[in-house]
């Protein structure tokens, strides 16, 4: 087995100044379905009437988010997690305008699920190269992601995470199998008609960065050229709302 086992998962903390009013919100994922037959994995045996249309509450477990496999799909980072992993925590913890923090931006995952969930963020990122593929994505990201007035994750045009408390608003654009228990083989599905955010994609290659949306043509991209951040010892910091974007430069530390 050799000296260790590989590890298999992410391990997530939360913290907060007092238990008490702390912002986090239940949410509530699809179904899981075999991929052929489209049948629910879990067997609800007499339970079927009570299902939701939707899916499950969301536990402290989470399977259905896994990590970027192919490179195709990454940036030039060690580290890069999966947007619609931040998505997640982001629509937990935080509500629309809220600022999110992230102090080790990297390519800026955090902020970019942010911007996409109508929320502020502010990210600092000592590595040049890093800061500046976070702005050339950022500038190619809006508040999109939502249905009606609720703010959703989107992953594959697909709804992967959803607020339990906006169910209510939310199931008016929703195919809704009818009895509910028909859903062990049919899918809740959104009605024609409903918009899906196209999701941005980039590819490197040679250092160059490209970017292109999902099933439309590249799109040129048009960035003002950022500060100088070449000398040692200093930090890239960008702080913005969903409709602006600020960079500046901080003195590091020895």
């Amino acid at each position: 087995m050799g000296k260790s086992l590989q590890p298999g998962h992410y391990g997530i903390l939360f913290y907060t100044k007092e238990a008490k009013g702390a912002k986090i919100y239940e949410l509530r994922h699809p179904h899981k379905r075999d991929r052929k037959q489209g049948y629910l994995w879990k067997d609800y045996g007499g339970k079927k009437d009570g299902l939701h249309p939707f899916g499950p509450l969301i536990s402290d477990v989470w399977t259905d988010i896994h990590r970027i496999k192919h490179n195709s799909k990454r940036d030039p980072h060690p580290c890069q997690l999966p947007l619609h992993l931040m998505d997640r925590l982001i629509l937990m913890t935080t509500d629309k305008n809220d600022i999110v923090l992230d102090p080790f931006s990297g390519t800026g995952t955090t902020a970019i699920s942010a911007k996409r969930l109508g929320r502020n963020y502010i990210g600092f990122e000592l590595d040049k190269k890093y800061s500046d593929i976070s702005q050339e994505k950022l500038e190619q990201v809006v508040p999109n992601f939502k249905i009606g007035e609720s703010w959703v994750s989107f992953y594959l045009r697909d709804i992967v995470t959803i607020r339990n408390n906006d169910w209510e608003t939310l199931q008016q654009y929703f195919n809704i199998p009818n009895p509910v228990r028909s859903i062990d083989y049919q899918k809740t599905s959104l009605k024609k008609g409903v918009a899906i955010p196209k999701e941005i994609e980039y590819h490197t290659e040679k250092n160059n960065i490209e970017f292109e949306q999902t099933m439309v043509k590249k799109i040129p991209l048009f960035t003002e050229k950022i500060l100088d951040f070449s000398e040692k010892n200093k930090v890239a910091a960008y702080a913005a709302t969903t409709n602006h974007i600020r960079l500046n430069a901080y003195k590091g530390y020895e």
